[in-house]
């Protein structure tokens, strides 16, 4: 740092210079040094210098850990939570905190927020620079001005996204800077995602036809398992000699009110035991709830069946009298997977 005499033209006292810079914490004793070239009033050079250091008395120590330990993913995201603490005597400044992911999770932002100290800062604050939504890799939260005192904690609690289906590839490590003072700890015995098998059930409550007439069908859909079931397909095959009939789809979720439910997808059969028969679908465009199903759900589905061909009693001089039903559907871990990947096993009974 320079000041000439453009600066200072004359000094006919004692005068001073105040000026801030920042200890980096690369040596415990950085110095300063000054040099005065002047001259006298007979135009006779001069020179004086000075030097002094600086020890660092208090210095901030973080320490960092993630919770929870073994993550259950019974859901597509998943929560977590690191907190920082300072186990120091000193102030920490200039925090970056971090965490890397395994290759099958990706950062959500949805309920993001970081506590300092006791005050909040959600997702999107200026006061942070925070990880982009859909994130990778290596997430920074960058506390930019904040400081955090002598035993002081932060916390942080995020989401990630399960995005596969390999155990080894869901791991969640974190850690936390000061400055290029100090890296705490890396967390890396926890931050784990166990994934629990889902499970589906789908049964036939009631199947009836009349002689020469029409009939009633009642299916049963539940996740009696511990996960979440996304992007769920009810499917009924009904045999030959049977239509479907329009507008007759009712449903009740968890027990609730019957409401109308859109008409199936309706697929003929070509092969196997219901050939000349038809599949009939229902998704989430027909029965909403089933883009989500949690632990416990059920969905009731009812529908009328009519006969398909000008003799309504086909279907009993048909070689099939039975009917048949399954429910697919997308692990937490899966998500979005086209078609679902997962079937619960088929029920089958007779008319």
């Amino acid at each position: 740092l320079t000041w000439s005499t453009d600066q200072i033209n004359e000094i006919s006292g004692t005068g001073t210079i105040t000026f801030t810079v920042k200890k980096d914490c690369t040596s415990d004793n950085a110095s300063v040094s000054a040099t005065s070239n002047y001259k006298d009033n007979c135009g006779k050079s001069h020179s004086a210098s000075g030097s002094d250091s600086t020890l660092i008395v208090k210095r901030a120590i973080l320490y960092t850990d993630i919770t929870p330990q073994l993550n259950w993913g019974a859901s597509h995201t998943v929560d977590w939570k690191i907190y920082v603490t300072n186990g120091g005597d000193g102030t920490a400044r200039e925090i970056t905190i971090k965490n890397i992911l395994g290759s099958g999770l990706s950062f959500n932002k949805d309920g993001c927020y970081i506590d300092v100290d006791g005050t909040t800062y959600n997702y999107g604050d200026s006061a942070i620079v925070w990880p982009n939504d859909g994130s990778t890799g290596t997430l920074t939260w960058d506390l930019q001005g904040l400081t955090l005192s002598p035993s002081k904690k932060i916390t942080v609690y995020f989401k990630t996204d399960v995005n596969s289906c390999t155990e080894d590839d869901l791991t969640s490590e974190a850690y936390a800077q000061w400055c290029t003072c100090q890296e705490s700890n890396h967390d890396t015995g926890n931050g784990k995602v166990r994934l629990p098998a889902p499970y589906a059930l789908a049964v036939i409550k009631a199947a009836n036809f009349s002689l020469c007439g029409n009939g009633t069908v009642s299916v049963e859909v539940s996740d009696p398992g511990v996960t979440h079931i996304y992007n769920a397909k009810i499917i009924v095959d009904i045999p030959q000699g049977i239509k479907y009939s329009s507008n007759s789809s009712q449903y009740s979720y968890n027990g609730g009110a019957s409401q109308s439910a859109g008409d199936p997808t309706i697929t003929s059969i070509n092969s196997g035991d219901y050939s000349g028969g038809y599949e009939l679908t229902w998704d989430s465009s027909k029965i909403s709830e089933l883009s989500e199903l949690s632990p416990g759900d059920k969905i009731d589905l009812t529908f009328n069946v009519e006969p398909d061909s000008i003799s309504s009693c086909e279907l009993f001089t048909s070689g099939t009298k039975k009917i048949k039903t399954m429910l697919n559907f997308d692990k937490p871990c899966d998500y979005n997977a086209s078609p679902p990947s997962e079937f619960s096993a088929e029920y089958e009974q007779n008319f």
